[in-house]
C-alpha cells in the first residue's frame, strides 16, 4: 500500500469514528427520551390518578366544611382553659423535679459511689434518659 492510500484510509477512519460518536450521541438522547416517555403514566393511568385525586380533595373539602360550620370548635374560653391547666401541669413538673433533685443531692452527699451508680441502685429514670426535655414543651 501507498502512503496516498494510507492516509485516505486514515482520514476515512476517522469520518467514521466522527460518525460512530455522533451517532452514539444521537442513541444516547433518543434512550433518554425513552426512559422519560415510559416513567410518564399512560392516559389511563394519569385519567385513575386525576380521578382518585379529585374524589380525595372532594371528602376534604366536605370535612373541611362540616368543621367550620358545626361551630364545635374550641371557644376562646376553652384554650385559656386548656393553657391554664397545661401551664400548672408544667409548674407541678418543675416543682417535683427540682424536690426530687434536692432529695437526691442530700443523699448523694453521704452515698459512696457517683451519681448515675445511685440511679441505677434505685431505678431512677431521669427525663434525660427518656430523651424528654421540659423546654420543649414550653
Amino acid at each position: 500500500m501507498s502512503k496516498e492510500e494510507l492516509s485516505a484510509m486514515d482520514q476515512e477512519l476517522a469520518e467514521l469514528k466522527n460518525e460512530s460518536q455522533s451517532l452514539q450521541q444521537e442513541c444516547d438522547k433518543i434512550s433518554n427520551e425513552l426512559s422519560a416517555v415510559l416513567a410518564t403514566p399512560e392516559t389511563e393511568e394519569a385519567e385513575n390518578l386525576v380521578k382518585a385525586l379529585t374524589e380525595n380533595v372532594s371528602k376534604k373539602q366536605v370535612k373541611l366544611d362540616t368543621l367550620r360550620s358545626d361551630g364545635q370548635c374550641a371557644t376562646h374560653a376553652d384554650k385559656e382553659r386548656i393553657n391554664a391547666k397545661f401551664n400548672s401541669a408544667m409548674k407541678l413538673w418543675r416543682q417535683r423535679k427540682r424536690m426530687a433533685t434536692d432529695i437526691l443531692d442530700q443523699i448523694l452527699e453521704s452515698y459512696p459511689k457517683p451519681k448515675r451508680a445511685l440511679f441505677g441502685d434505685i431505678g431512677l429514670e431521669t427525663d434525660e434518659d427518656c430523651s424528654v426535655d421540659i423546654k420543649s414543651f414550653s
